[in-house]
């Protein structure tokens, strides 16, 4: 698997008019508008980095992306995020309405998976819709978020890793 640094280097400039795709979406980068989105096999991490601000058809690319992943998990297996916001202007009133739009969609065929979400660099306002609009999600998808707001990305990653350890202890244990 590349490391994120080779990844970025096959794609280069993104095409902000566009979606595309470095392969195979669970093992390569999947750049939306100036947003890249991967999903690690080796950690089970989903890595979102959003970068400006996210828009309805950019909204529309992360939820085909959730779907792609949500089919790569496991039975019982909860979904891991790591989202770096810092780059990010938070999300336009049309990307607000996209959201609770294919959330109320995503609830019909929702799997009652459970999600750990870990996010760096969220301003206080972008907190706040970002809150919302999780709260919006485990409602519609009848799963727990859990979510923590943390300043540096590696504090974010143990954080998720320390739970998927967690989880196979007491796995192995039962």
């Amino acid at each position: 698997m590349l490391r994120r640094e080779e990844r970025l280097h096959c794609i280069g400039q993104p095409d902000f008019n566009r979606v595309a795709s470095t392969g195979s979406a669970m093992s390569e980068s999947v750049i939306v508008g100036a947003h890249e989105f991967w999903f690690d096999m080796d950690d089970r991490i989903v890595h979102l980095t959003f970068r400006g601000p996210l828009d309805a058809p950019e909204v529309v690319g992360l939820f085909e992306f959730f779907d792609r992943c949500s089919r790569e998990l496991l039975p019982g297996e909860a979904a891991l995020y790591l989202i770096d916001n810092r780059a990010s202007t938070g999300i336009t009133s049309e990307g607000r309405r996209m959201i609770r739009e294919l959330s109320q969609k995503m609830q019909e065929s929702s799997k009652n998976v459970s999600s750990f979400i870990a996010i760096c660099g969220a301003p206080f306002a972008v907190r706040v819709v970002l809150n919302l609009v999780f709260k919006g999600l485990e409602l519609a998808l009848s799963g727990k978020n859990n979510v923590r707001f943390m300043v540096e990305e590696s504090e974010a990653r143990e954080w998720l890793l320390g739970y998927a350890r967690a989880v196979r202890t007491r796995e192995a244990a039962s």
